[in-house]
């Protein structure tokens, strides 16, 4: 994958969810990386601003409104990296984008995010335990649903594939990136109305 780090690259789309990504540059508001990142969608319009909903949760608005449905989208940011996620129009999507080297943090206070059957799996190594973090993050924002506790969120077998989650099923996927610092995941319903 080519890609210029500072404009950014796709990381995935499967026809369905794409998900971008590019540097952080120290002092470059993050709002200007997502914006970058989201005149890239072929799906996003050519006029738009990111609105926020009174729990925090990012989404597309046409300045003066406008009757086209909008995609859905997530948003992520580590000390070096924006990641945005874009999905179809009311389907629940979620992207986490981490720094590595968090690991006396993240043992720290992985039995409160793990449950007691995941922990002895996901945190023997901290890549994965950074791996099960931004897919636990990418399935909360995801599923939509403010104070889900982190510890009832499941985990995939292999880190991708789906979950079911309070009755729904998510697709899920740790991502490849160019980014070598930073661990990428993603999250999507996966119903059948959005089937891939």
């Amino acid at each position: 994958m080519t890609h210029n780090p500072c404009q950014g690259a796709l990381l995935a789309d499967n026809g369905h969810v794409r998900v971008y990504a590019a540097s952080l540059r120290p002092g470059e508001p993050t709002a200007h990386v997502v914006a970058r990142l989201l005149e890239a969608d072929p799906a996003v319009p050519a006029r738009f601003e990111v609105a926020h909903t009174p729990e925090g949760i990012p989404f597309l608005e046409v300045p003066g409104g406008g009757d086209d449905p909008l995609p859905s989208i997530s948003v992520s940011h580590s000390r070096s990296l924006v990641a945005v996620a874009v999905a179809p129009s009311g389907c629940p999507v979620g992207v986490d984008a981490e720094t590595t080297g968090r690991d006396r943090q993240l043992r720290r206070v992985a039995p409160r995010f793990l449950s007691g059957a995941q922990l002895p799996r996901w945190s023997a190594d901290p890549v994965m335990l950074l791996r099960a973090w931004t897919l636990k993050e990418a399935l909360y924002k995801a599923a939509l649903t403010p104070g889900l506790p982190m510890d009832e969120i499941p985990l995939p077998e292999e880190g991708e594939g789906s979950v079911e989650l309070r009755g729904r099923r998510y697709a899920t996927a740790v991502l490849p990136s160019p980014y070598a610092d930073n661990v990428i995941s993603l999250a999507y319903l996966a119903d059948s109305s959005f089937n891939v």
